[in-house]
């Protein structure tokens, strides 16, 4: 049938975009074209096969993810020479292409070895962003801040505890909002909040997703960092629910918080339509959760 909707609305509908695939790869295989089908993120099969070709001839990798550039530059060494990556324009703006050995080259060693940190810490497809804090500022972090670049190793290791990931998660964002690697983010978001409320004119409320996220929402956010690092690097068995996600109805979603919306000396404070307790209220626990997820 003829497609009547627009391509992302389309393929946001998981059923539709398994299906296209499948019909997509049966076509190219026709044609004479391989395709391969890999069960979860297909990035790095993407970035290991591409990189395979350029071992014996030029290789471009079309794409509009950002993860597909970050892994090129991890994993490209100095045997690989012609591999490209190219972004295709949109209504006839935009478009680039990249060749990776000398991006990397320019970037340094070091950065690329870092980039997956920086990357999925402020946010890739299955982490979230920390409001207002841009890739830029990971670069200048992961360039400038030894204690930053210290703190990322540890996302690397496979033999990195929950502990470790959770205060390392920590600190790290710590110093993505100003604070020290050894500050309490419970007490960096509190001094953050009495500044901005001593600096506020009347007019102006205090927005809460400027605020450094919460402690339960920073340790789930540290956890999916860990896991899509070590799957980017290869790692297969670890269990997404044991790391920052839950399963419903087979698909999986991210623990936001374990942490209550607020402390039950606020909660009696606050006025609401609901004839039981406060804590309870539907209301109450849906906007300090949407709040939660802006913050992160």
């Amino acid at each position: 049938m003829n497609l009547t909707n627009t391509k992302e609305e389309f393929l946001s509908n998981y059923r539709n975009k398994q299906r296209f695939i499948i019909e997509l790869s049966k076509r190219l295989n026709e044609e004479g074209i391989a395709t391969f089908h890999v069960d979860a993120d297909a990035d790095v099969r993407i970035v290991t096969t591409a990189l395979e070709s350029a071992t014996k001839t030029t290789t471009v990798v079309i794409g509009e993810d950002t993860d597909l550039l970050i892994l090129l530059l991890h994993y490209c060494n100095e045997k690989i020479e012609e591999i490209y990556m190219r972004i295709e324009p949109k209504a006839q703006k935009g478009g680039k292409i990249w060749n990776i050995a000398k991006l990397k080259k320019m970037l340094g060693k070091n950065l690329c070895d870092s980039l997956l940190f920086g990357h999925a810490f402020l946010r890739c497809d299955t982490t979230s962003k920390p409001f207002g804090k841009g890739k830029a500022m990971a670069l200048k972090l992961l360039n400038t801040n030894v204690q930053f670049q210290r703190l990322s190793k540890v996302f690397y290791l496979p033999t990195s505890s929950i502990e470790e990931i959770d205060a390392a998660g920590e600190s790290a964002m710590c110093i993505v909002y100003g604070g020290l690697p050894t500050d309490d983010i419970a007490f960096l978001r509190y001094t953050i909040f009495k500044k901005k409320v001593s600096n506020a004119s009347v007019a102006k409320s205090i927005k809460p997703e400027e605020l450094p996220p919460t402690k339960g929402s920073v340790k789930f956010h540290s956890r999916r960092v860990y896991l899509q690092i070590q799957m980017w690097l290869g790692v297969t068995t670890m269990k997404e629910t044991d790391w920052g996600w839950f399963m419903n109805d087979r698909l999986f979603f991210p623990n936001t918080t374990d942490l209550p919306p607020a402390p039950k000396e606020i909660l009696k404070m606050i006025k609401c339509g609901c004839n039981g307790s406060c804590v309870s209220c539907c209301n109450v626990k849906h906007t300090f959760e949407q709040d939660e997820d802006e913050a992160l």
